[in-house]
């Protein structure tokens, strides 16, 4: 069968797992420079305490596998208060902003502790130029095989 450009569908199927290939190839290095752009930006916002920087030290990066057809990154840390400065506790953290009614009352004197989501926010500088380079891939990939 014939396409309207020149080419036998049948060639361009030969050609089908290369082009998979590499553009799993761009999307994990994409993937893998936002996440550590956003490893980055989080260490330099991470607010440090008497600990002496040990919440910055612990954030690692996990990155895309090498060999596998899903393509996920993210942030991790070891340290056990990490969650809690990151989402805050009690009425004054994430819970008082959740968009569900809440269960629960805090009538203790102590309302908890603001959030600081420092590697929420610098997520959100990352996303505008990491979801520009992925809407760019599909324009240059070949017209003609």
């Amino acid at each position: 069968m014939k396409a309207s450009d020149g080419f036998t569908w049948t060639k361009a199927e030969n050609h089908l797992p290369q082009a998979q290939d590499a553009i799993l190839d761009v999307c994990r290095d994409v993937v893998t420079k936002a996440v550590l752009d956003i490893q980055g930006d989080a260490v330099g916002m991470a607010p440090v305490s008497r600990s002496g920087g040990l919440l910055k030290t612990s954030i690692q990066p996990i990155l895309p596998d090498a060999w596998g057809q899903d393509i996920a990154g993210g942030l991790g840390s070891n340290v056990e208060y990490a969650a809690y400065v990151e989402l805050g506790t009690g009425a004054a953290g994430a819970a008082s902003g959740y968009p569900y009614p809440r269960t629960a009352r805090y009538t203790m004197s102590w309302r908890g502790m603001r959030a600081r989501a420092f590697m929420a926010n610098a997520a959100k500088r990352v996303e505008p130029g990491f979801v520009g380079v992925m809407s760019r891939l599909g324009t240059r990939l070949p017209r003609k095989v």
